[in-house]
């Protein structure tokens, strides 16, 4: 777990940090409250939810439709994301499975190639290296020394 982590995020109407926040903090093993615009809580994250819940991620869904994640028991777990409403929730999961020292999951459909060619891309940057074998994306590296930002 990090030290100092961040108790409560605000992520406004941002879908994007709502969805890439709860890899990151589930990679993590962080107990977190994300709260944002009510209209965000609308948006989808189940499915990202339920493939971080099959990775020993806990969540409570709060009155607004936000979620409370106690990711302490999360682990290397591998599940089939379903990435069909948002190319995002597979971001998401690469960004957890990078905590890992090697680990790999599955997508069974995704909106958009592109947005994950430069989640992709980004994490070589951190020196992660990603490999596609048809819909399992194997992870080799260690992000966790690398990031402090959460």
């Amino acid at each position: 777990m990090i030290l100092n982590a961040q108790k409560k995020i605000y992520v406004g109407e941002s879908g994007t940090s709502y969805r890439l926040s709860l890899g990151l903090l589930a990679g993590r093993k962080c107990t977190t409250e994300i709260s944002g615009k009510p209209a965000l809580a609308k948006r989808p994250v189940e499915d990202l939810i339920s493939c971080l819940e099959n990775t020993g991620s806990i969540f409570y869904k709060n009155s607004e439709g936000f979620y409370k994640i106690d990711a302490t028991n999360s682990g290397n777990v591998y599940c089939t994301l379903n990435a069909s409403k948002s190319s995002q929730f597979a971001s998401a999961m690469l960004f957890y499975y990078s905590f890992f020292k090697s680990a790999c999951f599955g997508i069974d459909s995704m909106v958009s190639e592109k947005y994950m060619d430069i989640t992709v891309k980004t994490l070589e940057d951190f020196g992660i290296n990603i490999k596609r074998e048809n819909n399992n994306f194997i992870i080799d590296g260690y992000l966790k020394s690398k990031m402090t930002f959460i």
